[in-house]
């Protein structure tokens, strides 16, 4: 699978949804998953800007799907798409400015080791873990490499944490489902626990 190597924190960022535009000098034509290479460079002022610790390096972390590599973009469009790429120093490359676009953005459970080069570069399968986990993501049932970030019940049409005690004391193994965010549950049609409230309070309605 091909591989991109990214400087801390971006890598952290990317593999965790945060960010789905990189910014290169260079464009390619390949589209696909894309595994990303957590850097040994550090930045460490964008760290302390998204208040994140520097995290691990010199390890594949995660995978994205490369939707668009080939998009140049002008000084004004990369100003415009501040709030996907997120830096916050200009890095514009002129008329070598290309946007790559992310989307299902995925964290692997344990980092492989593997030294990262410049440009795109393919890493074995075999090194490559399966998806363990089958989680409803986007309205849609998929495959990913870590558990969902909730839980719901398909008979009650329940959601709650990971740690509710209701949801782990009164719901049948059999009848529970995996979310990657309470987004994904409410557009299953499924409402939250009242007990341990599993949505930011002002999602809630007033």
């Amino acid at each position: 699978m091909k591989c991109l190597s990214v400087h801390q924190p971006w890598a952290d960022l990317e593999v965790d949804g945060i960010r789905s535009l990189e910014i290169r000098c260079w464009p390619t034509n390949y589209l696909g998953p894309l595994l990303i290479h957590a850097g040994l460079k550090v930045e460490k002022k964008e760290c302390e800007r998204f208040g994140r610790n520097p995290g691990v390096t010199g390890v594949i972390i995660g995978v994205v799907s490369l939707t668009n590599g080939t998009k140049r973009v002008s000084t004004r469009e990369w100003e415009e798409l501040r709030s996907l790429h997120l830096e916050s120093g200009p890095r514009c490359y002129g008329n070598k400015t290309f946007a790559w676009t992310f989307e299902s953005a995925q964290r692997f459970l344990e980092p492989i080791l593997f030294r990262g080069v410049l440009g795109l570069f393919d890493v074995p399968d075999a090194l490559i873990p399966k998806p363990k986990f089958c989680i409803v993501r986007g309205g849609k049932v998929v495959e990913s490499f870590l558990p969902g970030r909730y839980a719901g019940c398909r008979t009650h049409k329940i959601f709650g944490r990971l740690d509710c005690a209701s949801g782990k004391r009164l719901m049948k193994k059999e009848n529970r489902v995996f979310f990657f965010t309470w987004d994904d549950a409410i557009i299953m049609g499924y409402r939250p626990c009242k007990k341990c409230k599993p949505m930011p309070n002002d999602a809630y309605p007033k």
